[in-house]
């Protein structure tokens, strides 16, 4: 039957799923918990997610809104027994077409355990932002800034130049 096909094929893909050995048996649990939470995160996405994406596109005006959150850690931590509490945050990833030629991209994130969310840089809610520049059918320039990873409230400037061609 089609059941026990597919536990074969688990058996072969995943042998750690189907051990008796109780240090494997956490990390079955692990693997499923994980397998679980990035279903939740699928589902998320699927349904309330990306159509608020295209509803915030529509109403502001910017060209692509991606919004990152990671519902499945919150639901694997809520059903947990054990309070390995980590930070939750939401992020957005704005892209909005200025011209033809330029396209400004930012990425926010927004700590949804902070204390006090009143943040004392624009860093703390902006860690990148880029704009890049179609110099020709070709070829793009990109002037980056991120977050310095030793003091966050300064960026880090990098300038990228591309060559796009399909063969």
């Amino acid at each position: 039957s089609s059941g026990l096909e597919t536990q074969r094929l688990i058996k072969i893909i995943a042998p750690e799923l189907f051990t008796t050995n109780s240090q494997d048996f956490i990390a079955t649990n692990d693997i499923i918990s994980k397998i679980g939470e990035n279903q939740a995160n699928v589902l998320f996405d699927r349904t309330l997610l990306r159509p608020l994406e295209q509803k915030l596109s529509k109403i502001t005006g910017i060209d692509q809104v991606k919004i990152n959150y990671n519902v499945g850690t919150l639901i694997r931590q809520q059903l947990s027994t054990t309070s390995d509490e980590t930070s939750q945050s939401i992020g957005f990833n704005l892209i909005k077409t200025i011209s033809d030629r330029f396209h400004l991209r930012v990425k926010t994130n927004i700590d949804t355990n902070s204390e006090d969310n009143i943040e004392k840089y624009i860093s703390d809610y902006i860690p990148e932002f880029s704009l890049t520049t179609n110099l020709n059918k070709y070829l793009t320039m990109d002037y980056h800034y991120s977050q310095d990873d030793i003091n966050p409230q300064y960026y880090i400037p990098k300038t990228t130049l591309r060559f796009r061609h399909e063969f």
